[in-house]
């Protein structure tokens, strides 16, 4: 449920009465603050071998089931694809989706990726379709999503 701001007024005698600084309205304060301070962090183990490259994937997630997923991860060796790391059943979004990361390569620079999230959470991570490169050497994504749980 989004949060309803209150529309506080100042009281000026023989004007307008103002808002009552009661309890009523200062719980609803700390409960709007409770909420959107309750976000876990989750951090999520990679399938892939530690190859010495830099690495993180965490999974944050807000009371109201919206996760965000971030992936940065240096290479030593370069890949065309990969199956990177499963989700944790709290991280699993509603449904399977694909999503747009960076890629650097040797070669080639930068470049666009597609991450995919199976319905299982397992995320695979490839180069575009339309690339002609053959491998890349790192990756960073940022993906926002609704969770199932």
């Amino acid at each position: 449920m989004a949060y309803q701001k209150t529309q506080w007024k100042d009281h000026i005698e023989g004007v307008q009465t103002g808002t009552p600084v009661n309890a009523a309205n200062m719980n609803k304060i700390e409960e709007g603050i409770a909420a959107v301070s309750n976000i876990r962090q989750i951090d999520i183990t990679p399938l892939v071998p530690d190859n010495g490259g830099d690495l993180m994937c965490r999974c944050w997630i807000n009371p109201w089931h919206e996760a965000h997923l971030m992936i940065r991860w240096s290479l030593r060796s370069p890949l065309t694809s990969i199956d990177f790391a499963e989700l944790p059943d709290e991280c699993l979004p509603i449904m399977a989706l694909d999503a747009p990361c960076i890629l650097r390569s040797p070669s080639y620079g930068l470049e666009p990726g597609i991450i995919a999230i199976n319905w299982g959470g397992k995320i695979s991570i490839t180069r575009s379709s339309t690339s002609s490169n053959d491998t890349f050497t790192m990756i960073s994504a940022d993906i926002n999503y609704h969770t199932y749980y």
